[in-house]
């Protein structure tokens, strides 16, 4: 019997094996009990699985991750929250090369019980979990991860059809050639088993040695009576691991017949056989004595010599044979040794990536979080810079007023020498603050109209002196009044209440609107209405000929993460223009609501009520002048002026502190 290697395996997984076997010196032939047919999703169910966040997902065997990358096609695989995982790293290596994600399988066993004792798979409840498989496939998994509370979807991509006729014989010849079977599939060993009995080979398989990785395969080639000293197992379906397990098998098979296996025993025997049947030849007649003594001397010797030279080649063949049994149990345990190391070097390489998507994730949160308090520093360097302005303007308030109240008790002292000084300088008083302010803006507006009136009301009591600048004043209220004023307060408090209601804004969730076509208008029977009916009848072909493509970009789609940092950028616009509207600066404040403004339509939900009053009230105010051009000086201060100039000339004694 020769060194052959029967692979009972699908045809998508036997060229590795097969040339691993080949390696090791040994004829690999390769048969298949079963077709492997892909069973194509609908669109629907394909998007379902692609688009879901599922919690954990589950490839059974190798056809299961190769047929499902050809459903994905150019697309990307579908994420989840536990990553994927694997029964073994069989499974999990093409896995890992087709999905781009880390994959967990078990190091102990490598079977779904296995699998199932992970601590990522036991607390699942109300998670989502999809399982790839082919069909028929074991329900272990699905059965109990929905019995712990997982909602379980099931992917079978494939389907194995079992081969029937002449597709399902092993051809003839092969039984001589092999002496060990490789299975690593429950159903192909039970139809192998099947085979083997209906084709009356069970003697033969009795004989092969059967090399399988797990202990459900055993019990499937059993009833064929293998003995249990010829069922082998590998630590996995992996190739290296079962071809790990079949190349020593060598060590227990009973050695072949050859003229240079035993020489120390056959060739003595046959030695001894021509001897004896060369003293059962007749008998010679007996020459003389002397002759007889000769030739018995040379005969004992040759003899001798030839036994000698039967040992000394049995001697060293039997060593030759002992060193190349050594030799290849060496190669055997460093193809072992490396194949350990390259799967160590593997799983290091998942989890270095593993951790390499922690440490990313955490750079990204630390960045965002560094941004978030970048962002409130600026916002509290605004408030500080507020503050400080605040502060400065309520001491110059308090500065001038000061000097107002100076101006005053200096006016009340030269009230007695002057009563016409007197109304003047009250007069100039007021109007110098009314131009105050102006300047200021905001709410002061309304005080300096006062002053103003207040200051034509004191003239007024001598209009026969004062007409001339009574009139002036009366145009300067004018003027001042003709000015837009801006309502600041309610303008603040607007913004404030906008600022309030950005967390309540619906983004968009990432859905095409569907739009209702149409329906044609009917046609009538009515002569008289030949054209509208030729029209509608244009209109219904047109609908069922030509075919209307969406070609507008999809919508965008935010995680939560993406949501805080765009609600926390629109709040911060709204607050730099709050800031902006009570220092009056114009660019700042329309930059900052018409960024606001895009944020909010090219990310919310435009349909919504709420949106749409956001943009509504952004709109009102986003394009307000908050720039009021109040006048810095008026003409009837420059003619209260000159006419008290005129008034203190004509005086003997000047009053300090009546000029500006």
């Amino acid at each position: 019997m020769s060194r052959g290697v029967l692979i009972i395996r699908a045809e998508q997984e036997q060229s590795a094996l097969e040339l691993k076997l080949r390696e090791r010196g040994l004829d690999a032939y390769c048969h298949s009990m079963v077709d492997i047919n892909a069973l194509p999703p609908t669109d629907a169910v394909k998007e379902q699985w692609l688009q879901t966040h599922w919690d954990g997902i589950v490839a059974v065997s190798p056809n299961a991750t190769r047929f499902f990358n050809r459903i994905v096609n150019e697309a990307a695989w579908p994420k989840a929250r536990k990553h994927y995982f694997a029964v073994g790293p069989g499974t999990g290596e093409p896995l890992l090369n087709f999905s781009k994600y880390p994959v967990t399988w078990p190091t102990t066993a490598h079977n779904s019980t296995a699998l199932l004792e992970l601590p990522e798979l036991q607390q699942v409840d109300q998670e989502q979990w999809l399982i790839i498989n082919g069909a028929p496939g074991r329900s272990i998994i699905p059965d109990t991860l929905t019995e712990r509370g997982a909602r379980v979807t099931i992917a079978s991509v494939y389907e194995r059809v079992p081969k029937t006729g002449e597709r399902a014989h092993i051809p003839a010849d092969w039984f001589e050639q092999i002496d060990r079977i490789l299975v690593s599939s429950k159903e192909q060993a039970e139809l192998l088993a099947a085979h083997l009995q209906h084709a009356q080979k069970t003697d033969w398989g009795k004989s092969c040695h059967w090399v399988v990785p797990s202990e459900r395969i055993a019990d499937a080639i059993r009833p064929l009576g293998v003995p249990e000293a010829h069922i082998h197992f590998a630590a996995s379906a992996m190739a290296d691991d079962l071809v790990a397990a079949a190349v020593p098998i060598h060590t227990i098979l009973p050695t072949p017949e050859s003229d240079t296996s035993m020489p120390d025993t056959d060739k003595p025997d046959t030695a001894t056989k021509e001897v004896k049947a060369k003293s059962k030849t007749p008998k010679q007649p007996k020459p003389a004595k002397q002759a007889s003594k000769g030739s018995g001397f040379w005969t004992g010797f040759f003899l001798v010599v030839l036994l000698l030279s039967v040992v000394t080649l049995g001697g060293g063949g039997w060593y030759l044979w002992q060193q190349q049994q050594s030799i290849q149990q060496r190669t055997a345990q460093e193809f072992d040794q490396l194949r350990t190391r390259l799967s160590e070097a593997q799983r290091t390489d998942a989890e270095f990536e593993a951790r390499l998507t922690a440490r990313l994730q955490q750079d990204t949160q630390a960045k965002l979080n560094q941004q978030k308090q970048e962002q409130q520093q600026a916002l509290q360097n605004l408030r500080d810079q507020q503050e400080t302005q605040q502060t400065r303007l309520r001491q110059q308030v308090a500065q001038q007023e000061q000097d107002l109240l100076r101006l005053s008790q200096r006016v009340r002292a030269s009230e007695n020498r002057n009563q016409n000084g007197l109304l003047l300088s009250e007069a100039y008083d007021r109007v110098t603050v009314a131009v105050q302010r102006l300047s200021m803006g905001g709410s002061d507006v309304a005080i300096a109209m006062n002053l103003l009136k207040s200051a034509k009301e004191i003239l007024e009591a001598d209009s026969t002196s004062y007409q001339t600048i009574i009139d002036q004043l009366e145009r300067d209220i004018a003027m001042v009044a003709a000015v837009p004023t801006i309502d600041y307060t309610g303008v603040m408090l607007l913004l404030q209440e906008l600022q309030k209601q950005v967390h309540s804004l619906q983004v968009h969730n990432g859905k095409l609107d569907t739009e209702t076509p149409e329906e044609p208008a009917e046609v009538t029977s009515e002569v008289s209405n030949w054209r509208d009916n030729l029209a509608n009848a244009w209109q219904a072909l047109s609908a069922d000929l030509v075919r209307i493509e969406r070609n507008a970009e999809l919508p965008l789609r935010i995680n939560q993460e993406q949501r805080l940092a765009l609600v926390s950028r629109i709040e911060l616009q709204l607050q730099l223009a709050q800031n902006a509207l009570q220092r009056g600066q114009q660019e700042i404040y329309a930059t900052t609501l018409e960024e606001a403004y895009t944020l909010v339509s090219d990310y919310f939900l435009a349909e919504s009520t709420g949106t749409r009053q956001f943009l509504s009230a952004l709109r009102s105010i986003k394009d307000l002048d908050i720039t009021t051009d109040y006048p810095t000086s008026l003409i009837s201060r420059a003619m209260l002026r000159e006419r008290l100039h005129d008034l203190e000339s004509a005086m003997p004694a000047v009053t300090e502190g009546a000029n500006d």
